[in-house]
């Protein structure tokens, strides 16, 4: 493996070139280069890696399974449980994935099937500036994006803010550190032009309410402190309109410069890979001048995958003890179900309406060692 620094993206950053796809050691030290760097780009050979990348790609990145993270979010039952308009962005979604064979890997990508539906996310609009989950307590820290095919013809941008925060004086980092942001859900600020079918599945994965709160400074897995930003930040808690809106301003006009930026324009059309920080790096797409977006989009195939470090899935980044204890609370019920496997107990439970059945079920199925984690997701 040869490792090297990524030109511009300030201090952060890594090229990775000659990775060998069939080593697991190979995966682990990927792991620690990127936690230090934030984003770390593998560059393939053109061919086709992802076997190789979904065998061992468990020694980099632990993965949440995306049942158990909407239980969490609205109970065993959430399928009966969430709005209609909840309801359709699951359905949409469940379109996404790429099966059992390759289990929390999703498709980015405009194409549809037979159905007229659209099998990956993102489609075929412009991406903006984002991170994933932002308003979420219990967000993934890392991404992982594979190019599958036709991604040669676009680039994945990505911003960091360690280099900024560390350029401030002590005393405004102090400040920086205590503060609370609040904010709008704006699909239009993610996907310019987008249909309803971007709306509802878009705002469920990333601002679930209409409203989000969330600090403004946290840590990465690395524990480089930085600004977890949001271009749907309309507000800070306990400062007038004026100052909230003259320190945004302050702020985005500081943060958004080529110095703190990196365009990776895709070497190949497959083979390739970008693995990178969810929690102090945002993201964006773009495609080449003068090509047709929504063509470009639809051919291109990009696999997602978020989660944890592997080794590090009870990072906390938040500084402030109430986001900190609402993450630690939810994470064990989360850590604990995708350990003893709970998922398969999920199937059933959704069909129980009544708390009586809910704890037959419970005495009657599950062992005694985890009936008290049970409950508690539950009841969450």
């Amino acid at each position: 493996m040869k490792v090297s620094k990524m030109p511009g993206f300030g201090s952060m950053g890594t090229i990775v070139e000659n990775f060998d796809w069939k080593n697991p050691e190979e995966y682990t030290r990927l792991k620690d280069i990127n936690v230090e760097s934030l984003v770390t780009v593998v560059r393939g050979d053109g061919a086709d890696q992802f076997p190789h990348l979904i065998k061992n790609f468990s020694h980099t990145v632990t993965v949440r399974n995306l049942s158990n993270r909407r239980m969490i979010r609205h109970g065993p039952n959430w399928m009966n449980t969430q709005s209609p308009e909840e309801k359709r962005a699951a359905e949409l979604t469940s379109r996404w994935g790429l099966g059992d064979h390759a289990p929390n890997w999703h498709r980015v990508t405009g194409k549809r099937d037979d159905e007229g539906y659209r099998v990956g996310a993102f489609g075929d609009t412009e991406l903006l500036w984002h991170s994933n989950e932002y308003a979420s307590s219990t967000f993934c820290p890392v991404v992982a994006l594979y190019g599958a095919n036709h991604m040669d013809t676009s680039a994945t941008c990505f911003l960091q803010t360690v280099d900024w925060c560390e350029k401030q004086t002590e005393s405004f980092r102090s400040e920086l550190d205590e503060m609370i942001v609040v904010g709008k859900w704006d699909n239009e600020l993610l996907q310019p032009g987008s249909s309803f079918e971007d709306h509802i599945t878009m705002k469920m994965a990333f601002v679930p309410d209409d409203t989000l709160r969330t600090p403004l400074v946290i840590k990465s897995p690395g524990g480089r402190k930085a600004l977890h930003w949001s271009t749907w930040i309309t507000g800070i808690e306990g400062l007038s309109k004026q100052d909230s809106d003259k320190l945004i301003a302050k702020i985005t006009k500081e943060i958004f410069i080529d110095e703190y930026q990196f365009d990776y324009w895709w070497d190949h059309s497959m083979g390739d890979m970008v693995l990178f920080d969810n929690t102090v790096t945002m993201h964006m797409r773009k495609v080449k001048e003068n090509l047709n977006l929504k063509s470009e989009l639809h051919e291109r195939l990009g696999y997602r995958n978020v989660g944890d470090y592997s080794g590090m899935e009870d990072y906390n980044p938040f500084l402030q003890t109430e986001f900190q204890e609402k993450r630690n609370k939810v994470m064990k019920i989360i850590r604990k179900i995708n350990k003893i496997g709970w998922t398969y107990h999920l199937d059933v439970l959704e069909q129980l309406t009544d708390p009586a059945e809910q704890e037959t079920y419970i005495s009657e199925k599950v062992p005694d060692s985890d009936r008290d984690i049970v409950r508690a997701a539950l009841t969450y």
